[in-house]
């Protein structure tokens, strides 16, 4: 990227900050809708939505179902699966967030209790 271009980029939390920003004087100022929630939804479905490629609202399934429920991902993280936990339980005592890791890597819930 150009020197100049970076100069005038934005991050993403600043992106989502102009588009509240945004809302809150086109909507709640203006007293058209009660509150900023229902005026960021408001921006988003009634003046940006119509504006985009309708390919961008598919379902967050159907992208998970075409991209990361294939077999490629799955190979991958069953290669991870299969490696030694990150530390041992007598380093990684019940409960505590390194615990939470090394059950995750095991394929559990984090909150579910596991057998040392």
């Amino acid at each position: 990227m150009h020197d100049d271009l970076k100069k005038k980029a934005i991050g993403r939390v600043e992106f989502l900050l102009a588009l509240v920003h945004v809302a809150v004087l086109r909507y709640v100022t203006t007293k058209k809708v009660p509150d900023v929630s229902e005026a960021l939804l408001t921006l988003l479905t009634r003046d940006l939505a119509p504006l985009l490629n309708p390919r961008v609202f598919c379902s967050p399934s159907a992208w998970r179902s075409r991209c990361l429920y294939v077999e490629a991902v799955d190979k991958a993280l069953r290669t991870v699966q299969s490696q030694p936990p990150l530390l041992p339980p007598t380093f990684a005592p019940p409960g505590t967030a390194r615990d939470g890791l090394a059950t995750c890597a095991r394929g559990l819930p984090p909150d579910q209790p596991t057998q040392h």
